[in-house]
């Protein structure tokens, strides 16, 4: 989802982002560390992030099981007593699980496609995380052997951008390169992806930037988004 966002993003800003492929944890050190521009599929924090400026979301993405096709159903916290339960490492997930104390073995994997792949091969009983990613990752890896099972409710995946606090311009100009969305567009990815959007009715005008910002895009012909 987070992809397909960016392609829209990057046709009303004139092909100025440059996409970032890695882990999500690689990819916020980098962001923190001055190295990337911008980061998509970030959920906002309750208490704020002192570093970086977020977007309004563009999504909510639920969180779900995923098990074994002919194996053990997971639709809640009560089925995961005794499982070995695979999430990404550093997720809101994993910080869910350990603080429910379910009794399960919760093990972390870099990104939701290792975790997937343990999940297919027994390595792990059952996945919890983004619909959409696991859907991505699924499809790509050809895991037909595993399907999606219940809604895990004590999470979402609330996505919105993340930019460096240092470009405040360019906080702004994603911001209203998102709103500016053809709700139809997005809308095809929300569907596209089994998730919905956080504001379904999408302002449908045209960017109108300051001076300042269109100075800023000169200045900065690539803008790196991981």
């Amino acid at each position: 989802l987070g992809m397909d966002i960016l392609h829209l993003l990057n046709k009303r800003l004139d092909g100025r982002i440059e996409a970032v492929p890695g882990a999500w944890s690689n990819l916020y050190a980098e962001l923190q560390a001055g190295r990337l521009d911008a980061m998509m599929d970030y959920t906002p924090q309750p208490r704020g992030e002192e570093h970086l400026l977020v977007t309004k979301p563009y999504a909510v993405i639920p969180h779900v099981y995923v098990g074994r096709r002919g194996g053990e159903y997971f639709d809640s916290l009560d089925s995961l007593p005794g499982r070995k339960v695979a999430v990404e490492a550093g997720s809101g997930v994993a910080e869910a699980l350990h603080a429910a104390r379910t009794g399960a073995a919760v093990e972390e994997f870099p990104d939701a496609r290792a975790a997937l792949v343990a999940v297919s091969s027994g390595q792990a009983e059952v996945y919890i995380g983004n619909r959409a990613g696991a859907l991505w990752a699924i499809g790509r890896e050809l895991l037909s052997n595993l399907q999606i099972q219940g809604v895990f409710r004590e999470t979402a995946a609330v996505n919105a951008l993340v930019v460096r606090r240092d470009l405040p311009q360019l906080a702004r100009i994603l911001e209203m390169a998102l709103v500016s969305l053809s709700q139809t567009a997005v809308q095809e990815c929300f569907e596209r992806w089994g998730g919905f959007g956080q504001n379904r009715r999408a302002d449908l005008s045209w960017i109108q930037l300051s001076p300042e910002e269109k100075q800023w895009l000169d200045e900065h012909p690539v803008i790196q988004v991981g």
